[in-house]
């Protein structure tokens, strides 16, 4: 009989040298990446579907239709013809004095509102996060009413 301090037990397994265990890392294929791939393009999928048919096709399909001319007769529409007429729309548009006046009208309106627009809203933001503003409180309730008035008036009505 052998007595319990001469039984031999087996010795926990070393650990593989780190240059083992990056090779094999490396050969392994990335199930992860995949499938977390593969989770964001279902979770994109809607937004994609719904992006391309509610702004890209109709922006395609009005361009398709810019390089047409319709014509109408009667008051009402009575018969109709269509032609292709290439690019004298567009030679047509650009040529009248006011298509190109509204055009320079509203560069200049974005031109000066964007910016004035985005440094009101920055001064507004900073002065509703200062901690050593006067009236804090005040410019709080007059910045935050107007979006909590109707739906109080809705909710006593």
């Amino acid at each position: 009989m052998s007595s319990p301090s001469s039984t031999r037990t087996a010795s926990p397994p070393r650990p593989a040298p780190a240059a083992t265990r990056r090779a094999s890392a490396a050969r392994r294929p990335r199930r992860s990446s995949r499938r977390s791939a593969l989770t964001a393009s279902g979770f994109l999928a809607p937004f994609a579907v719904l992006f391309l048919t509610m702004m890209v096709a109709p922006i395609g399909y009005a361009i398709y239709q810019s390089f047409f001319k319709v014509h109408r007769a009667g008051l009402f529409g009575g018969t109709q013809s269509t032609e292709f007429a290439g690019l004298s729309n567009y030679v047509d548009a650009f040529s009248d004095h006011d298509f190109t006046a509204s055009i320079v009208r509203v560069v200049l309106l974005g031109c000066v509102q964007v910016p004035v627009m985005l440094g009101l809203a920055l001064l507004l933001a900073l002065l509703l996060d200062s901690r050593s503003a006067r009236l804090r409180k005040t410019y709080r309730l007059t910045f935050f009413l107007p979006y909590a008035l109707p739906g109080a008036i809705a909710a006593l009505m």
